[in-house]
């Protein structure tokens, strides 16, 4: 089993280092520990889309992530490999989280390459990049109902996702003509990501309604793929 402490890792780092590990060592099992909630989605769902079974299990001060590699015939994608590889412990302490590193690799993230899915090889993918809860600058009241406006009218839109940000993710959490907007929008089968960091930052991780947390790879790798960005 490959055993990892990613506790005290900024996002997106559990999740650059998770595709280094996994590309190094092709574990059939492997522990990883985690010590705020967008990295337990983040490297969840980084895991599942290369084929593991994760199993959460909430510590004190901590989560462990427990994933096994599923045979190819029950879908499983990720390389496999015979060799055991130990790291550093769960209970490790944050000096011994393995080095950051500041590297870019193509094809990042398997769940952002699946976010063109239903779109052909010609279709164009727009993406919407939001980081505020309200547009321009004079007047919030003016700009949050200006906001309500422009949501309401992606409808019309041939949108391929959604990035909120910064401020942008309180849309996410908030009750009202944006939050229903968006949820419209989810339904119609746009994606929407919402920043995990951001959600932890203005302290509303577990008001979030509609959208997929996710990190700052997978946006950046997202701005990569999109055909045009549009920012209000």
């Amino acid at each position: 089993m490959l055993i990892l402490n990613y506790c005290s890792l900024p996002c997106p780092q559990p999740v650059v280092e998770c595709k280094k590990s996994l590309e190094k060592h092709a574990p059939k099992e492997i522990q990883i520990a985690v010590d705020n909630k967008p990295a337990v989605e983040n490297v969840t769902r980084f895991l599942e889309k290369n084929g593991y079974r994760v199993e959460r299990k909430e510590e004190k001060n901590f989560w462990t992530l427990n994933g096994v590699l599923l045979d190819e015939e029950k879908g499983g994608s990720a390389p496999s490999s015979s060799e055991d590889t130990f790291s550093k412990s769960p209970k490790a302490s944050s000096q011994q989280s393995p080095p950051l590193q500041n590297t870019h690799s193509e094809n990042v993230l398997d769940s952002a390459l699946n976010l063109s899915a239903g779109h052909s090889e010609h279709d164009k993918k727009t993406l919407i990049f939001i980081a505020s809860d309200c547009i321009g600058s004079g007047d919030d009241v003016l700009g949050t109902k200006l906001m309500e406006s422009f949501l309401s009218c992606l409808k019309e839109m041939d949108i391929w996702q959604i990035v909120l940000l910064n401020g942008g993710v309180r849309l996410a959490a908030t009750e009202g003509k944006a939050l229903e907007s968006l949820k419209e929008l989810a339904i119609s089968g746009v994606k929407i990501f919402v920043c995990g960091a951001c959600l932890s930052h203005y302290g509303i991780y577990d008001e979030k309604q509609v959208g997929e947390t996710t990190n700052m790879l997978d946006i950046v790798t997202a701005l990569d793929l999109a055909d045009k960005v549009i920012r209000p």
